[in-house]
């Protein structure tokens, strides 16, 4: 199972454009063991998406499967989270 493995993640979310989401979905990595090694945010005049969302592509250094699992669940939970669009995981 995916989360007995160990592996980069390459995570695509859509969120409100919102202070402070970006934060919190650092957070909700950050307690889970998960450490961000990049990040880019796209608004919607790039990707054609509504105004007041916006799209953060992450990619994680190497965590086990149980820790991203755990901080997924938590981003899906909040508010200004509209989706989690891709989970992969990276070689390397």
């Amino acid at each position: 199972p995916p989360e007995e493995h160990s592996s980069r993640a390459y995570l695509r979310i859509g969120v409100k454009d919102q202070p402070g989401v970006l934060a919190r979905i650092a957070s909700a990595l950050g307690d889970a063991g998960v450490s961000i090694a990049s990040v880019i945010q796209f608004d919607p005049e790039v990707t054609g998406g509504d105004q007041g969302t916006a799209e953060l592509v992450l990619t994680t250094h190497r965590a086990p499967g149980a820790a991203l699992q755990s901080a997924l669940d938590e981003i899906r939970q909040m508010d200004a989270v509209l989706e989690i669009g891709n989970v992969r995981p990276m070689e390397g």
